[in-house]
């Protein structure tokens, strides 16, 4: 196979998302950049008014969490869902409360601040070309 061949993704995928699925809940993640132009122009409208404190490196880690946050909301995240009492998907996110809340990015992003360890797996699987290979994901299928 060749190179192209082997790195070759779907751009349909890459901006309309894939579903990442966490058994309980599941999130369809479009690609942090590649086909998905909407990512790199949220990236320059998020950070523009703070491009001063990046580039003297004082902007603090907290903040830079939080911009980065809504970036995946708002450019990555295209759908979460969560089962219902039949098992089924619906639309929808977990709450703190135990609730389950409508999916926005306001509910998104106090999510991923709550449970850091689904931002960053999240954020890494959208940054993952391969996560948006066609032949993977019809290899996947077939199974």
């Amino acid at each position: 196979m060749s190179m192209y061949k082997m790195f070759e993704t779907d751009p349909g995928l890459e901006k309309d998302g894939v579903w990442l699925d966490y058994t309980t809940f599941r999130v369809k993640v479009a690609r942090a950049g590649g086909a998905n132009k909407e990512y790199e122009k949220l990236a320059l409208e998020i950070f523009k008014p703070y491009k001063r404190a990046l580039d003297h490196d004082v902007l603090g880690k907290g903040k830079t969490m939080e911009l980065l946050r809504e970036l995946v909301a708002r450019a990555c995240v295209k759908g979460w869902q969560v089962k219902d009492k039949d098992d089924n998907w619906v639309d929808g996110i977990d709450m703190p409360d135990g609730s389950v809340g409508k999916p926005t990015v306001e509910n998104i992003c106090a999510a991923f601040e709550a449970v850091e360890p689904v931002f960053r797996d999240i954020k890494e699987q959208a940054e993952k070309h391969t996560a948006y290979r066609k032949e993977r994901l019809e290899s996947e299928e077939g199974n």
